[in-house]
């Protein structure tokens, strides 16, 4: 059984080993509604490790956040996700803590996203970490559903 609070040192942030997407394939599947191929996670890995990112917590990988650079001040997060029994415990926010670090690092001045106009928990959850909505994209997803597009500017 899982505890039901987590202690930040207890999570441990640190860029993907290609040979641990397998497991972040296992994660998006379970907890993310939209399918992907398993090839683009290589493409995203390879475009740019330091943007792939897992949350491994006592010796399990439990979240990742895979990104992508779109140009030199510009980086877009992809895929966002935390196992079930996990969420809401803290460890989104340290994933996303440490990829504003990681951007910062690398001269990244904004991070864009895209989210279902239905997941209201995930539009919550970005607002609360400075994110803001400045645009819908109609029929976005492979269901027809729509998406809002967040943008994030970082402070230096």
């Amino acid at each position: 059984m899982w505890p039901g609070k987590i202690e930040p040192a207890e999570v441990y942030i640190r860029r993907i080993r290609q040979d641990e997407i397998p497991k972040v394939i296992r994660i998006a599947t379970e907890t993310l509604t939209e399918n992907y191929s398993i090839d683009i996670f290589y493409t995203i890995y390879n475009s740019w490790p330091d943007g792939f990112i897992v949350a491994e917590y006592r010796n399990e990988i439990v979240g990742f956040i895979a990104s992508s650079r779109q140009s030199v001040y510009e980086a877009r997060i992809l895929m966002f996700s935390v196992v079930n029994h996990l969420q809401n415990r803290g460890i989104g926010t340290l994933l996303l803590r440490r990829f504003e670090e990681i951007c910062r690092y690398h001269g990244i001045k904004a991070i864009r996203l895209e989210v279902r106009i239905s997941n209201k928990n995930a539009i919550i959850f970005y607002e609360k970490n400075g994110f803001i909505i400045i645009n819908m994209v109609n029929n976005y997803y492979s269901n027809g559903e729509s998406a809002y597009i967040m943008w994030k500017m970082l402070e230096s």
